[in-house]
């Protein structure tokens, strides 16, 4: 509960934060800040050995930390946080579209039900007055984002110590998001 609480205040948090800062700018700050400063406290850890392991870092920093808040944040400049909020935890609900359509992964009945329900929960959620602004549809990239992250992590992520992980993916996302800040805003 104190997780969901903590990740469901974070969007209007952000929504405020946005009123002095640009989205891009703002996430690749926090994501520089925190993985730069968990890295530090890491630093005795043993890091991943090779370019192909940095490269699924980086990759999956691309995704998670980038593509998911970079686009829940910039959706807010034309839709509610409460609505990039729903949009981008509808996470788990396309990951087992994705595995199932890219890994063949086979689910039960009821699992499909779930995503139908869960779907069909989204579509009241928002009621007849949803709208398809860039907003909408960028919210939606970064829930793509964060089911595209979920399953690079579960392919890759056992090889690493998660901290480690968490860490420099968030480092290499939060400078992605800065590069974005520096090009667009």
């Amino acid at each position: 509960m104190l997780t969901t609480f903590i990740m469901g205040t974070s969007f209007p948090v952000g929504k405020i934060g946005m009123l002095y800062a640009p989205p891009f700018l703002l996430m690749g700050m926090r994501y520089v800040l925190a993985g730069g400063l968990m890295a530090w406290f890491l630093r005795k850890r043993p890091l991943p050995a090779g370019w192909q392991a940095w490269l699924r870092f980086i990759l999956i920093g691309l995704f998670q930390s980038a593509g998911v808040m970079g686009c829940a944040y910039y959706s807010m400049n034309w839709i509610t946080s409460g609505e990039s909020a729903i949009l981008t935890f509808t996470n788990p609900l396309l990951v087992i579209i994705i595995s199932a359509l890219l890994y063949r992964l086979t689910y039960r009945f009821n699992q499909w039900m779930g995503v139908i329900l869960g779907l069909t929960g989204v579509l009241l959620t928002f009621g007849l007055h949803m709208s398809f602004s860039p907003g909408t549809w960028i919210g939606i990239g970064g829930a793509v984002s964060f089911a595209v992250s979920t399953l690079l992590i579960k392919r890759w992520g056992d090889r690493y110590d998660t901290f480690v992980l968490t860490a420099y993916q968030m480092f290499a996302g939060g400078a992605v998001l800065l590069l974005l800040s520096t090009w667009t805003e």
